[in-house]
């Protein structure tokens, strides 16, 4: 997840709300967020779900970590591994 669009009146949107969109501003997990504002998960995800309704965040599914890493690199530290 992250920020999308500029916040037009700051005030309107609760400290909780700021806090979370602060940590919002870089791709991170919502649990991560949770665990920084010290707050319930089911709390940060409906502040989450307040902040997207107003478009200043865009939730995406994350990579499959499969996905991030390819064979070669795996083969290679399998050999290494195999060579200890």
């Amino acid at each position: 997840m992250a920020t999308q669009a500029a916040i037009t009146d700051p005030g309107s949107l609760a400290p909780e709300h700021m806090s979370v969109l602060q940590l919002a501003r870089a791709p991170t997990t919502v649990a991560d967020i949770a665990s920084d504002v010290d707050l319930p998960l089911g709390v940060v995800r409906i502040i989450l779900a307040d902040l997207r309704e107003l478009g200043l965040v865009v939730i995406r599914t994350p990579v499959v970590m499969a996905e991030r890493i390819d064979k070669h690199t795996l083969r290679e530290v399998l050999n290494g591994l195999r060579g200890l």
